[in-house]
């Protein structure tokens, strides 16, 4: 059985962001977990559409590794307020244990891209990398495996072209100038207002923990503010793309 999906704030009200993905999913055939603030009826009925329920908290961390626990993906409210009552929409983040601060940024990724040799002062050895001398007329990006791939030793080559890789990584933007109270030395949960997701390759991080990107794609939505219609939350329907597949 695939790992399934986690959607937060599953049980809102039909048309709401969190139930409308989860029926989105189940009828792609995907493999749902979809996590309640309680066991109620709304719980049951997401039963009765095939999720997998469980009973959690954003503001507990111990019932959200548990919800996390196996997913293959965590689905965001993208464009909906940091100032929304918790548990109908906003996205918490946990920096009780803030990687700015603890230097846990550069462990982490150069674990994540199998980078060597973290040093400001010197090449990054052993990570994939994106070939500078790639045709942009057949695709703008080809990814080279680095000597420290895990696939290499076992029938890939170093330096040779493939299709995944752990150093394509996505990530949301938060909007810092409604959430501008977090900055490096931040430290408990946190709420804040997500406008999008980039997909960028990690080219290498350093020991100060800098990372060094290449922006892939970009998906936006808005801000849940200054609207001069009615809102519409969740991820862009038309994300903009700046990468061709072969």
């Amino acid at each position: 059985m695939p790992n399934p999906i986690l959607v937060t704030g599953a049980a809102g009200r039909v048309g709401a962001v969190g139930r409308t993905v989860t029926e989105l999913l189940l009828q792609q055939g995907k493999a749902v977990r979809a996590m309640v603030r309680a066991e109620d009826e709304r719980a049951q009925a997401l039963r009765a559409l095939g999720a997998e329920v469980v009973v959690g908290n954003l503001l507990d961390l111990d019932s959200m590794h548990r919800a996390i626990a196996g997913c293959d993906t965590t689905v965001y409210y993208c464009g909906v307020s940091s100032a929304s009552p918790v548990g109908s929409g906003p996205n918490m983040v946990d920096l009780s244990e803030n990687p700015w601060s603890t230097g846990d940024t550069t462990a982490g990724v150069a674990a994540l891209i199998n980078e060597g040799n973290v040093n400001a002062n010197a090449q990054p050895t052993g990570q994939d990398t994106l070939n500078p001398y790639g045709s942009p007329a057949v695709y703008p990006f080809q990814i080279l495996a680095g000597s420290s791939n895990p696939l290499v030793g076992t029938g890939l080559t170093a330096n040779t072209q493939i299709t995944a890789s752990n150093s394509i990584v996505s990530v949301p933007i938060f909007d810092s100038t409604i959430d501008s109270t977090i900055n490096d030395t931040s430290t408990g949960t946190i709420p804040v207002t997500i406008v999008g997701f980039l997909q960028v390759f990690i080219n290498g991080v350093d020991q100060y923990g800098n990372v060094d990107v290449t922006v892939l794609n970009v998906a936006g939505c808005g801000n849940g503010r200054n609207l001069t219609g009615r809102a519409v939350t969740g991820t862009s329907p038309v994300p903009i793309r700046l990468i061709t597949p072969p």
